[in-house]
């Protein structure tokens, strides 16, 4: 749908600049058009085989070539149209194929649970959620997507619990 893309990187003509990395293009598109436009963290793109690492490091200094993304050292955003006109793009998997896509990767950017890891959680919160609503929107059934709601929850709820000992003891000292 060219009529739809503000870019030919978006429609796929130029992603063949980036070299033997092409094939990595549907999951790039995926990730960038199905988690949370703001902070999305770097880590997200540092899961997998080498191979991937590299492809999806040239994908993300090509996006910001063009200012399609905006890459920071810890993390990037992209544009809430930007990540529209990618999910129109031929070149995009539907909305259930990219989720299907996204969800392992965001299982894997998780540190693990426990307090160390609030802060990573925290950045991870919102794609998350954007990931939970898109299971319940096209009813994506399993046991990834299992493994991510299970962290989203237990995230949720660890923060439940902290916010409550917190108001708790705010009450006591008071």
């Amino acid at each position: 749908s060219s009529d739809v893309c503000s870019s030919d990187l978006l429609c796929g003509r130029e992603w063949e600049r980036v070299g033997e990395n092409a094939q990595w293009e549907p999951l790039v598109l995926a990730l960038l058009s199905t988690v949370a436009p703001d902070a999305i963290p770097r880590s997200i793109f540092r899961v997998g085989p080498d191979e991937l690492q590299d492809a999806l490091q040239a994908w993300l200094k090509e996006l910001n070539h063009y200012s399609l993304i905006e890459l920071q050292e810890e993390e990037l955003s992209i544009h809430r149209l930007v990540q529209e006109v990618i999910r129109r793009s031929e070149a995009c998997p539907d909305r259930k194929a990219s989720l299907e896509i996204t969800i392992p990767v965001l299982g894997q950017a998780n540190p693990g649970a426990g307090f160390q890891h609030w802060e990573a959680h925290r950045k991870l919160e919102p794609h998350w959620k954007e990931c939970w609503e898109g299971i319940q929107r096209e009813g994506v059934v399993s046991e990834e997507a299992g493994g991510l709601l299970n962290q989203y929850a237990y995230y949720l709820d660890d923060q439940d619990r902290k916010s409550t000992r917190l108001n708790s003891s705010h009450l006591v000292i008071s």
